[in-house]
């Protein structure tokens, strides 16, 4: 391998880097006058550190002594390695110590260490623990370059830009209510209370939505003290009623360690996890951890052309009716073709519904010179048809056989897309877009009738609570305070305080408008039975609404949970949505069951006139 080394040592005459490669003996020996036939060091705790220029993978390191040009050689040897020159982390053995190599015996005899699991790094240190009167050696790394793909797909999976949504996360156990795992997001930015950091005293997971390939991840500690997770096991799963321990292959549980000091640490998992759901489990003591994962989509299937799929498609121009815009996702024979002065055109596409996208595979019906990816660019998004966002850093792109690769790390989460071409192309394409519907709901989070629902698991102001249903929940449209506009929703919102007995009371979605006026977060007037009910209504001093049992008014400072809703991603014809979705029975306590974790509380009872009254007239179109 080609690299750029740097020392600590004093560079001889005679001795330098140059000195450094096995094979530079055998054909410039010893007795050659312009050198000594290897690297001298200063001492022998002096060092190596290569960069490759680029991520390579690394299998195994052969070293040798002086030869019989000396009477020195290294006798054990530490490797540190990473892909920024100003943080190297150590290999380590599987309990967590560092790994010591072991070094020659003597002068002349190669020794040989292998990398298990390959180190996969642009950089690497090699620093000598020990040696035998003198840092002296030769040395040859062995590997192979990383895929440019598989170094552009490698990208953060959305901790940090709130892909990853509030609802996606959960933790077993919660030790104090202002280090929720709401909070571990990379930035020290707080996210729901004060402290921009998760005190990890048990298991925490995430649900990626689908499955992806999960390389790595990044992680720190405390914002504020020296705190942080210095060692933490893996379990992973597609199914969450069946997990798996990240195993070596003697069934030993693979122990992965952080930096010893709470500084950005990057831990590469010894095989890359695929799965859609992926559980840390600290083996040290309860720490801070604020972290973020790496990776990129698994390969999922194409999604086919059907008659609802997608539901409309839309371009800068066409030439023909039978090069229409729909034509691009239709057969292999058919293409998108645009007109000869349509130079920077477009297509579009409303998917209907909420779909993962993990690539766009763009074929041409002509023979095209040259790489078009600076070309393209793609927008989208999951409830905006007009206002599309341009998706930049997720995206890479690869262009061979005639054909252009877009990939995107994490999957792209859209309803509606939109592909722009700058300078051209001027011939007829095609489109391939493979990945899978999204769930009905953000994965993580509960549905009911049409709208998806999730509570936080700490307590806070109304300001606040608001600020997390907006920035972590959104789906098919942005995510609000509950709104209970009907008795159905109304219902739910207090059973749901029944059952999880809560010690506080949930924030409503409502804002006062006038002196003794409230209206909902999205803007529509309250206007049913609600305005009867007691305490549905603003005060002077009292301008925010808290529901418990029954309906509180509040000061908006005082703590209460966010409970958050959306809508869920259905269809907008009614008449694709399935038999149980249409009518579904409602769970509601009854008077005769007393709130007793023993006992069953819930009874499945026929849906009330009322309820169904109410829900009919709340959706009258």
């Amino acid at each position: 391998m080609q690299s750029s080394i740097e020392t600590d040592s004093t560079l001889k005459p005679k001795y330098e880097i140059s000195q450094l490669r096995m094979v530079f003996r055998q054909f410039y020996g010893p007795n050659h006058p312009v050198n000594g036939g290897y690297f001298s060091g200063d001492n022998c705790q002096s060092y190596l550190k290569f960069n490759f220029g680029r991520i390579v993978k690394m299998k195994r390191i052969k070293i040798e002594g002086a030869g019989r040009s000396g009477d020195s050689w290294i006798k054990y040897f530490y490797i540190y390695m990473s892909n920024n020159s100003d943080s190297l982390d150590t290999v380590r053995t599987m309990d967590g110590s560092r790994h010591k190599f072991r070094g020659n015996f003597n002068k002349i005899t190669v020794t040989q260490n292998s990398f298990n699991p390959p180190i996969i790094a642009q950089y690497l240190k090699f620093l000598s623990e020990s040696c035998e009167k003198a840092f002296s050696v030769r040395l040859e790394i062995y590997g192979c370059n990383i895929t440019k793909t598989y170094i552009d797909r490698t990208k953060p999976l959305g901790l940090t830009n709130f892909y990853i949504l509030h609802s996606q996360m959960i933790n077993r156990e919660l030790d104090n209510l202002e280090y929720g795992i709401h909070e571990i997001r990379l930035s020290c930015e707080s996210d729901f209370q004060n402290r921009g950091y998760y005190f990890a005293k048990s298991m925490w997971q995430f649900d990626l939505g689908i499955k992806h390939n999960i390389v790595k991840i990044f992680l720190r500690g405390s914002c504020v003290s020296e705190n942080h997770m210095k060692s933490f096991q893996v379990k992973y799963t597609d199914d969450p009623l069946k997990w798996f321990d990240d195993k070596a292959a003697n069934g030993q549980i693979r122990k992965y360690f952080a930096q010893d000091k709470n500084i950005l640490s990057e831990v590469q998992f010894y095989e890359t996890i695929t799965a859609r759901y992926i559980r840390f489990t600290p083996f040290s003591a309860a720490a801070d951890i604020r972290m973020e994962l790496y990776g990129y989509p698994w390969e999922h299937p194409k999604l086919m052309k059907t008659k609802k799929f997608p539901k409309t498609t839309t371009a800068s121009s066409e030439k023909s009716s039978i090069n229409s815009p729909e034509m691009a996702l239709n057969t292999k024979q058919t293409f998108w073709c645009k007109e000869d002065n349509d130079l920077n055109g477009w297509w579009s596409a409303d998917l209907g519904l909420i779909y993962y996208i993990e690539r766009i595979i763009i074929f041409y019906r002509e023979n095209l010179s040259r790489d078009v990816c600076s070309d393209i660019s793609v927008f989208g998004s999951q409830n905006n048809g007009t206002n599309l966002i341009k998706v930049d850093q997720e995206i890479a792109c690869s262009f061979e056989d005639n054909q252009t690769a877009i990939y995107s790390s994490p999957a792209l989460r859209f309803r509606y897309i939109r592909l722009d071409f700058k300078n051209g192309p001027k011939e007829c394409i095609r489109f391939e877009l493979y990945g899978k519907k999204a769930p009905i709901c953000p994965p993580g989070s509960l549905r009911h009738l049409d709208k998806c629902y999730m509570i936080s698991e700490m307590v806070t102001s109304f300001e606040k609570a608001l600020k997390f249903c907006q920035s972590g929940f959104y789906w098919k449209s942005e995510g609000f305070l509950v709104m209970p506009k009907n008795t159905f929703e109304t219902d739910f919102v207090k059973r749901h305080y029944k059952l999880q007995k809560l010690n506080h009371g949930i924030y409503i979605g409502v804002k006062q408008i006038s002196l003794n006026n409230f209206v909902w977060l999205d803007g529509t007037p309250v206007t049913n039975y609600l305005l009867f009910e007691s305490n549905f209504s603003p005060h002077i001093s009292y301008p925010c609404l808290i529901r418990r049992d029954f309906f509180k008014k509040s000061k908006c400072q005082e703590n209460g949970y966010a409970m958050c809703e959306t809508k869920a991603n259905l269809p907008d014809n009614l008449d694709d949505f399935n038999d149980e979705e249409k009518c579904q029975p409602t769970w509601f306590l009854m008077p005769h069951h007393r709130l007793d974790i023993q006992l069953s509380i819930g009874v499945l009872d026929v849906t009330s006139m009322g309820n169904c009254l109410a829900y009919c007239l709340s959706h009258k179109t």
